[in-house]
This record gives C-alpha cells, structure tokens and sequence, in this order.
C-alpha cells in the first residue's frame, strides 16, 4: 500500500463535518508531489470489489487538483492515469481530466487489456512505455514552483486541525486531530487498522507532535523521490530516540493485549528469557503504541 504525500479534504454530508483524509494507492508514480499515475490491484480474489470504483473518486480529485495547479493562462486540461487490475488479471486503463475548471464534472475513457494474452500485455506495456513523454509534456503545463504549491495546500489542511481518519469506514466522532486525551474507544465507529494504515497513523499530525514531545524522530523513508527499502515489518517504523538510538515504533490495535503480553514476558527474571525489551509506551488519539530497540534482523545475520 502507498500513501499519498499530502492529504485531501473529504465532507461528510451525514454530519456536514470535513475530516482529513490520508488517500492510498498499491501503487503510484508522482512527479515533483504530484502522483500523475495511480494502480489498484484486486487482491481479495473476488468478482465484485469496491476498489475500482474508490480509485476512481481518488482520480477524479486528483484531476481536479491538477487543474488548480495549471500555469496562469493555460487552457489544457491534466490527464490523470489510472489502473485496476481485476482478478481476471484484466488490466482496464483510465484517462480522467476536468474539461470545465468552473465545472466539477471529470470525464473518464477507459480500456481494457488482456494480461493474460501476449497481444494484451505488449499493448499494455506499450501505453506504459510511452506514459513518461505524455507527463513529461503535461509538466509543462503546470506551474514551474508545482512543488511548493503542494506543500502549500499540504499546511493549509494540516492548519485546519480537521478530525482525520485513513480508512474508507465511518468517520469516528469521539477524537478530533491534536487531542492526546485519551485512546480511541473501540466502542464508536473509526478505521480499522490493518498493519499498513497502523504504520503510516504516525505521520498524522497529532500523533507526530506526541512524538516529537517524547523525544523520537521517525526516519525518513524518502530520499530524493525514492521510496527507501526498510527491513522492518509493514506495521513497524523506524525511529531515532532523544539519545541518538535506534528505536522502533509498533502502533497496536485498539483490541491488541500486545502491550499487556510484553510487559508480563518483561517482568520475568531469567537469563533464559529472551524477550525484545519493552523501551516505551505511550497512547494517541486513536490507540497506542509500543517502543522497542532496534535489533539486527536475522535475515541480514544469516548468510544463505
């Protein structure tokens, strides 16, 4: 799974509230911040899957914001590439744009390939191939500080301070973004957390300042545009403490006995217990989280 770098403003109509949205995409090739291609991959092995049609709405917004982003007097509409593969292994390619700046209406052709055939995969390729020279001549039609005019609207809903959630479920409306309170009650309606959307709730916003206050740093999985290669598990981060030592951080979910589990192993006195030492613990508006020490993974002790 592969979070966006900036977040959208989604309205509620049921409680006419906006939150903040953290959007997804298996994958997603972006250029200056801007992801100009997104992919959704059916993994759930059936027929009827709601993906395609949220990938669908995710492109639509992002056409919109595209078009926002245009160079002064440029009348061209951005052309957003977005791709469902089925459990058919049918890969349907859609272009959307925004015709209309004054009007909301984003407009979508889309096509079909067959993976399975070598016809439908070369073609497909193809379009792939050739997608580069299209977003390179789509640059040039929008603004030259493109970069800075994301990060622009990036602070602008971070300063709203809206409620926010990551998943495609309710809303929750017990916690709102920068309260530290308290955890979030399992009881009312908020995400669920897989361990990917558990990984990437440390970016938020709240819970950044909760760690930042506790002395940790979450390092960087991003270098020049690349995505860097980290060897700890999806639902983990890797974190620098006050000390300059390398920590990691394990969001739980609010229905984990992890916590209470890891400090009963702890709290056993035994040169034959091998337990990871529990270093920290602390709770954010949505859980907790736990802290361990850094330790070498054994893949890279093993030599195969």
């Amino acid at each position: 799974m592969d979070y966006w770098p900036f977040h959208l403003v989604v309205h509620a109509k049921e409680t006419r509230d906006d939150y903040q949205y953290t959007p997804t995409s298996d994958f997603h090739l972006r250029i200056d911040g801007l992801p100009r291609c997104i992919l959704e991959v059916n993994s759930t092995g059936r027929v009827a899957c709601p993906d395609r049609y949220w990938m669908l709405l995710q492109a639509a917004c992002l056409a919109r914001l595209a078009n926002s982003l245009r160079k002064p007097g440029t009348n061209k509409p951005v052309v957003i590439m977005a791709i469902y593969v089925d459990v058919r292994f049918v890969a349907t390619q859609n272009l959307l744009c925004q015709p209309d700046p004054l009007s909301n209406e984003v407009r979508y052709l889309s096509r079909e390939f067959d993976l399975r055939t070598r016809e439908g995969a070369f073609e497909f390729m193809f379009r792939l191939y050739n997608l580069k020279s299209q977003l390179v001549l789509g640059i040039n039609g929008l603004d030259p500080d493109l970069y800075q005019r994301i990060q622009d609207v990036k602070n602008e809903v971070f300063n709203r301070q809206l409620n926010f959630f990551i998943s495609t479920t309710k809303p929750p409306s017990k916690w709102k973004c920068g309260d530290s309170s308290g955890a979030h009650d399992p009881a009312q309606p908020g995400p669920s957390h897989d361990a990917q959307t558990r990984r990437y709730i440390l970016d938020e916003p709240a819970i950044l300042k909760i760690l930042k206050a506790s002395g940790y740093t979450l390092t960087n999985e991003e270098i020049d545009g690349l995505i860097r290669l980290t060897p700890v598990k999806p639902s983990m981060r890797e974190a620098t403490a006050a000390d300059g030592s390398k920590v990691v951080i394990k969001p739980l979910d609010s229905k984990s006995d992890e916590l209470k589990i890891l400090r009963y192993l702890n709290a056993i006195k035994s040169p034959r217990n091998h337990t990871i030492e529990l270093a920290d613990a602390f709770e954010h508006p949505v859980g907790r989280a736990i802290v361990l020490p850094w330790c070498t993974p054994l893949r890279e002790l093993l030599d195969f």
